[in-house]
């Protein structure tokens, strides 16, 4: 029984540091049907919008992504260090927010 505990804590605490970065728990806000152009860190081809928001995540200068994912992907991703003037288009906005 407390190998069993002792395992439930460790999966947890991996859960934890896999969910944040830096011990920042992230934070998105879904604009939908607007893209932001300029002020791109990188462009990703190919990827999943899960995975394109990990990366996000892990680049400390990132804002936020612009997509043109249909459901969860493959699709492109920009990477946004900040957001200008917003315009309606097919694509949507993630923006993050670390806390």
């Amino acid at each position: 029984m407390i190998v069993f505990t002792f395992l439930l804590a460790i999966i947890f605490m991996l859960w934890i540091q896999l969910t944040s970065v830096e011990g920042f728990a992230p934070l998105w806000t879904n604009e939908e049907k607007m893209d932001y152009s300029g002020n791109d860190i990188s462009s990703l081809t190919g990827i999943s919008l899960n995975n394109c928001k990990k990366k996000c995540m892990m680049d400390s200068k990132c804002k936020g992504i612009v997509t043109d994912y249909e459901g969860d992907g493959p699709g492109n991703c920009w990477l946004k260090s900040t957001f200008g003037t917003g315009v309606e288009d097919t694509k949507n906005t993630y923006k993050l927010t670390r806390r």
